[in-house]
């Protein structure tokens, strides 16, 4: 594979590790069934801040946002904070 990636280079062409792009994929096949407001949540979870400061910086109430993380967990496949944490970083 590194052969691959300096002949590419050489060439003038790009180079990206097969398995990264799976992954690049099947992340943004993920986030497609989102909602914008759902991707607002995620990366505000992302920036690791506390439930009640999210539904504060959405002008939210935390039961709304509650559901939002929940359909989020459903819709990915997540059973809590970290496991979503794990699937987009």
């Amino acid at each position: 594979m590194l052969l691959d990636a300096i002949n590419a280079v050489a060439q003038g062409k790009s180079f990206i590790q097969p398995d990264l792009v799976l992954d690049f994929f099947e992340t943004r096949n993920l986030f497609s069934i989102l909602t914008r407001r759902e991707k607002e949540v995620i990366n505000l979870i992302g920036e690791e801040l506390t439930n009640e400061q999210i539904a504060e910086k959405l002008k939210i109430k935390i039961n709304t946002l509650e559901n939002y993380v929940s359909i989020i967990y459903d819709k990915l496949g997540c059973k809590d904070r970290a496991s979503l944490l794990e699937k987009i970083r």
